[in-house]
């Protein structure tokens, strides 16, 4: 069972490797994150009790992303940013993904499109610019957003 082997290695703070006859020593902490209810899980069996104890050590609740409507424009932001600084170039912001992971894989994995750079240049010269009528502007890309006036 995975969970009583987690269990084991947060109380021992050693691991062995597969296969391995001498254990390791670790330091580490350990973040969990969950989509549903731990305190229903544990009821439903589903997650161990002395595990859950062990792991409940500080919880954020974090409502989800359709509650939170005014995070998108800045997660989506964020995410566009750190493509933007890897690759060293636009992305298109116009999808609008449901949840936090969903769109920072989608923004990641975006072909580039038309979204002005900081000197009003487009990432790509195989598109074209907006239409005049498009409220994007090189400060906002996102101002067309859905959902977003």
């Amino acid at each position: 069972d995975l969970q009583a082997k987690l269990l084991r290695v947060l109380e021992e703070r050693v691991v062995r490797r597969l296969g391995g006859a001498k254990s390791i020593p670790v330091d580490f902490r350990l973040l969990s994150s969950t989509n549903r209810s731990a305190d229903q899980a544990v009821k439903e069996g589903q997650l161990r009790q002395d595990l859950y104890f062990r792991i409940n050590t500080v919880t954020i609740a974090v409502p989800p992303l359709r509650e939170r409507r005014d995070d998108i424009p800045i997660l989506v932001r964020a995410f566009l940013d750190r493509y933007r600084a890897k690759h060293q170039r636009g992305v298109d912001a116009r999808r609008r993904p449901r949840e936090a992971r969903t769109m920072q894989s989608s923004t990641a994995g975006m072909p580039t499109r038309a979204v002005p750079t900081k000197n009003s240049e487009y990432a790509s010269s195989s598109v074209r610019p907006p239409s005049s009528d498009s409220t994007a502007t090189p400060e906002s890309p996102l101002s067309t957003f859905p959902g977003k006036a």
